[in-house]
């Protein structure tokens, strides 16, 4: 490593910090400076996928591509299947309730 002093302070010149993270700068057994290396902008900046990326991605699943222009509730509600099963349960908890109460008695 090579140290650049200036009228501003002095810069480290060497080996490039390739990942992200806390790095640290020592001479001797004291550390002189600490700095954060963060990850590149690219990698921050990311493209919106076009239609065949996913389907390509997702192959073999049965799935629906919404339009953004689409009413998403009105979407969901179309296509929306099987049946909602809260009365099955409250069925099956009242028949529960009466086994219970007829082995109970018999005790």
């Amino acid at each position: 490593m090579e140290i650049i002093h200036s009228e501003n302070g002095a810069r480290v010149k060497g080996e490039k910090a390739v990942k992200p993270g806390f790095y640290s700068v020592h001479a001797g057994e004291k550390e002189c400076s600490r700095f954060c290396v963060d990850i590149p902008r690219s990698e921050l900046l990311f493209r919106r996928a076009g239609n065949a990326q996913p389907v390509e991605a997702f192959k073999g699943i049965r799935w629906k591509a919404v339009e953004s222009t689409d009413n998403l509730t009105e979407t969901v509600v179309k296509d929306r299947y099987g049946r909602e099963l809260y009365g099955l349960f409250i069925v099956l908890a009242l028949m529960l309730i009466a086994v219970e109460m007829v082995v109970s008695r018999k005790v």
